[in-house]
């Protein structure tokens, strides 16, 4: 198997886990994943971080950068489908990101993770 498909393998065997989990027990799934993966924004963002390097790395030995752009509209559609039915939470949540936090101090690595990914797409594209 080749490194994508590895990873491929990977999400496809979380992804039922998770929904059969969910089906089964919703407290489950939150007390056992979720509460230990954001329970720890430090090492979530390390992980996180390590995890979009190395299959950004391995994307990239099959596919382009704008390849990959291309694939991540998908993605980023499929999960906001996902959240779209909890718009009024997720109303909640951007309204206290943006009037009582300071969301680029807070996510400064994901901005400019996104930021230099946009520049070496456009690059891409254009140059």
């Amino acid at each position: 198997m080749t490194p994508i498909e590895i990873m491929a393998l990977i999400a496809a065997i979380i992804v039922p886990i998770k929904i059969i989990t969910l089906l089964r027990s919703r407290q489950s799934w939150f007390n056992t994943v979720t509460k230990r993966f954001w329970g720890n924004p430090v090492a979530t963002t390390i992980l996180l971080l390590i995890v979009v390097i190395v299959t950004l790395y391995f994307l990239l030995q099959e596919l382009t950068i704008v390849q990959i752009w291309a694939a991540s509209l998908f993605i980023m559609a499929l999960i906001a489908l996902g959240l779209a039915p909890l718009s009024k939470y997720m109303l909640e949540i951007e309204k206290k990101w943006f009037t009582e936090m300071n969301v680029l101090k807070i996510g400064w690595l994901p901005a400019i993770v996104w930021l230099a990914l946009i520049i070496w797409v456009l690059y891409t594209l254009f140059a």
